[in-house]
């Protein structure tokens, strides 16, 4: 708790500063903290080993978010103007908000259920991209790799689509050999019915 509130007060004064110069301030993440108002340029995310670390942005602006070792970002809202970078073994969720460029390499796994990637995802090394919605399409891109489309969670007012930039032979997004793994979020009746059978089961257990 003392850290994340240590980290909170160093944000908040970097954006006092940056907001004093007009230039957005590069900072450098070591402990879990939470991102949400201010400018800022190169926010580079690390753990302090034991620990893990956390940044969850709900609002505000950077250039760019570089995640290492085994850091997450969790991003629900905000918006990141140029690029997310995953690498090592770090996670980005991310839920909302608007990115444009998404990049994973090494063993770096995203999870994405909302928001907007409005230029392009990619991927290499051993790196993995998990989508959860419904109504996934693929379609073969001009540019190379795959358009994938579909709808986030079970509502069809938020419609999303994202450009898999990748070679020409990359297997269609959602098969067995690909990087992408297409998770079709149940319907909401679906998952009364689950509920109802787990509960079923725990009491005839019990």
């Amino acid at each position: 708790m003392k850290k994340e509130v240590g980290v909170s007060i160093v944000l908040a004064f970097l954006f006092w500063v940056s907001c004093a110069n007009a230039t957005p301030i590069d900072v450098n993440i070591y402990s879990d903290t939470t991102i949400s108002s201010g400018e800022y340029g190169t926010v580079n995310i690390y753990d302090t080993p034991p620990d893990q670390t956390t940044v969850t942005m709900t609002g505000g602006t950077a250039e760019s978010v570089w995640a290492y070792n085994s850091s997450i970002f969790n991003m629900q809202n905000g918006n990141v103007s140029f690029v997310v970078s995953v690498f090592d073994n770090s996670t980005a969720v991310i839920s909302g908000g608007s990115i444009q460029y998404l990049q994973l390499s090494y063993s770096g796994v995203a999870s994405l259920s909302g928001g907007s990637i409005n230029g392009s995802l990619s991927t290499g090394g051993m790196a993995t991209v998990h989508f959860y919605g419904k109504n996934f399409n693929c379609i073969p891109h001009a540019g190379g790799g795959w358009l994938i489309t579909g709808n986030w969670d079970d509502a069809i007012s938020s419609p999303f689509t994202v450009w898999y930039r990748a070679g020409y032979s990359e297997p269609i997004p959602g098969s067995f050999d690909s990087p992408i793994t297409l998770h079709i979020v149940p319907e909401p009746i679906t998952l009364s019915f689950l509920l109802i059978g787990i509960l079923g089961i725990r009491k005839f257990r019990g």
